[in-house]
Order: structure tokens, then C-alpha cells, then sequence
């Protein structure tokens, strides 16, 4: 799917493009720099593939 003007977002943007009972499967853009802020997702899974730039991921580790 094409989707002119992602290159160029200023915030994070997003559009639904399959949808069954079993999954949702989104197209993200994230303007560059952005953050999220550590969140939870529940037991839901995702795969993602990054088409430009590059993607940083943090996991919190709690040590005991």
C-alpha cells in the first residue's frame, strides 16, 4: 500500500488497513525523533517491518 505524505509526518500517524477476527494490521508513520512512552499492549502480538529510517526498541529489565 502506498501512502503518500508518510515520509513527511509531523506527529504519529496511522491507518487501518486489514481487519479480521484474528488480527488488525495497521501502517504507522512516526515523524523522525519521535518517542512513545512505555506502555502495554496486554497478550496481544505484533510484527513490524521498518521501510525507512531506523527503529531503537527499549525493554525494561527488572532485576531482582
Amino acid at each position: 500500500m502506498h501512502w503518500s505524505g508518510a515520509a513527511s509526518v509531523r506527529e504519529r500517524s496511522w491507518r487501518l488497513i486489514a481487519q479480521t477476527i484474528d488480527f488488525d494490521a495497521w501502517l504507522i508513520a512516526w515523524p523522525g525523533g519521535a518517542a512513545a512512552d512505555l506502555h502495554d499492549h496486554g497478550g496481544s502480538r505484533g510484527a513490524l517491518h521498518v521501510i525507512g529510517g531506523s527503529l531503537v526498541e527499549t525493554i525494561p529489565w527488572r532485576d531482582e
